[in-house]
């Protein structure tokens, strides 16, 4: 595993030393605004958004079909091994067959009768009894019969079948399909303010570490220059090695925050780039800076205790209360009849004619076991209904906490702007002054250090209470829209 690792970390350095074989890389100068267009446009969280909005209309439109008859078309064929109907009279061992003929609604047996009636008189005439001799006749005959029917055949029939009366079930499924979508968009207008507000923070973050990276460059030069004076003066003989030393350590630490902040520069830079769908490779310069901290967002009204009902947040609870009550209906519904009207048309052969139908019905459908199961679900879905509504009363005062709280540290921010922006001018000006006299030899090389750092920390403090109040009014806005 360790042989693997080191060739792979060769072929990467090999990579990366070859000219021209470093992917290409585009630099874009964008600001605030810029990003959170293309963040809204390229967020893989803003297309899931999208897409279960539509997901909700698709459920809807599903409730909606409900309404409408539902057709069915059945077709059904089949080939037996023996007659499906086969009857003889030899296999009859128990009862009786009786077969009767008929000729014009008459009985053959009564034609018979008749015929021997009136040709009796001519056989008595010779001492011959006709009707006995026939009798005789046919007792003493046997016969065979046998019926063989239906070995193949083909059926098909459509059916279509429009609810009446479904318990409700229809009615409350469709609402609850309305909520679904009502909810899907309020969750998109969630996702849409999260993306620009995530954009906007990793833009201001990137902006603050070149600010950062601007003064710590500032104060390598001022370094380096003191450096370069102390280092003469040491030659001199004016000064001691002490001096020299400080300067130089100054020097390195400024050296190993310069390799700090270049890390996080470039780390920040491709968390921006993806998060706006630029590929890590790319290379965004902010167009803001410094200069433009001073046209900070003025501060926002007073929050209003009734504008929590127009939070998203808020509106969400209400909706979950709403779903909790429809799906209560469509339990009860479970518990009542259903009533539906059909009409069907059929065809089949099965003994090789053709026979078609049609017809209409209607089916009533009363449930009678499940009410005692749909009584305990109907409690439960009771409870689920006041639960929602506990939460949405309970979260309202947090919602009304939450404004408040953003509002208290919003006026905060605003106010340790001012203080800062008042401490950089201070520490210019001791950075200043502290210049002059360690120059004309009024103050040791320790001071004229220390105003530099204190000068650098409170540009960097000033920037992240910039950045911070910007995102914070951004927030607070996100809050009470």
């Amino acid at each position: 595993m360790k042989t693997v690792m080191k060739i792979f970390v060769v072929l990467v350095l090999s990579f990366m030393a070859v000219p021209g074989t470093c992917p290409a890389q585009n630099v874009w100068k964008f600001n605030a605004d810029s990003c959170r267009a293309r963040a809204l446009e390229n967020n893989a969280a803003v297309r899931n958004a999208d897409l279960k909005v539509q997901a909700a209309v698709e459920t809807k439109r599903s409730a909606v079909a409900k309404y409408f008859p539902s057709v069915s078309a059945n077709v059904s064929a089949f080939l037996l091994h023996d007659y499906l109907v086969d009857v003889s009279t030899s296999d009859v061992t128990d009862g009786k067959i009786s077969v009767e003929m008929y000729s014009d609604g008459k009985s053959i047996e009564s034609y018979i009768s008749e015929a021997l009636d009136e040709i009796a008189p001519l056989f008595e005439q010779f001492g011959v009894d006709i009707k006995q001799e026939v009798s005789d006749f046919v007792s003493g005959l046997s016969y065979n019969a046998s019926l063989q029917m239906v070995k193949k055949g083909v059926s098909a029939s459509v059916v279509a079948l429009q609810p009446l009366y479904s318990g409700g079930r229809i009615i409350n499924g469709n609402k609850l399909a309305r909520v679904g979508v009502e909810a899907a968009e309020i969750q998109k207008s969630m996702t849409l303010k999260d993306v620009s507000y995530g954009a906007e923070q990793r833009y201001w973050l990137l902006v603050s570490l070149n600010e950062k990276m601007k003064t710590l460059e500032s104060m390598s030069a001022l370094v380096d220059t003191l450096y370069r004076d102390v280092e003469a003066a040491y030659s001199a003989g004016l000064v001691n090695k002490n001096d020299l030393l400080k300067v130089e350590l100054k020097r390195n630490e400024l050296m190993s925050g310069r390799s700090t902040l270049n890390s996080a520069i470039a780390l920040a830079n491709m968390s921006l780039c993806q998060y706006i769908g630029l590929p890590l490779e790319d290379t965004v310069v902010p167009v803001d800076g410094l200069e433009g901290m001073h046209s900070l967002p003025r501060l926002p009204m007073v929050p209003d205790s009734t504008e929590i009902s127009r939070r998203d947040e808020y509106k969400l609870l209400s909706l979950n209360v709403e779903a909790e009550k429809y799906k209560k209906r469509l339990i009860l519904g479970e518990s009542l009849p259903q009533l539906g009207l059909g009409a069907g048309y059929f065809y089949g052969n099965l003994w090789g004619a053709n026979t078609h139908n049609a017809g209409v019905f209607v089916t009533l459908s009363i449930p009678i076991s499940s009410w005692w199961d749909n009584t305990f679900n109907y409690r439960r879905q009771k409870v689920m209904e006041q639960i929602a509504v506990n939460e949405r009363e309970d979260y309202r005062g947090l919602l009304s906490l939450q404004v408040r709280q953003a509002w208290d540290e919003l006026c905060d921010l605003y106010r340790q702007v001012g203080i800062y922006e008042q401490t950089i001018v201070q520490a210019e000006e001791n950075l200043k002054v502290n210049s002059d006299y360690y120059a004309s030899g009024m103050v040791p090389l320790s001071d004229l250090l220390e105003a530099q750092a204190l000068y650098q920390q409170s540009v960097g403090q000033y920037v992240d209470k910039c950045i911070s109040y910007k995102l914070k009014v951004l927030e607070y806005d996100n809050m009470i829209e």
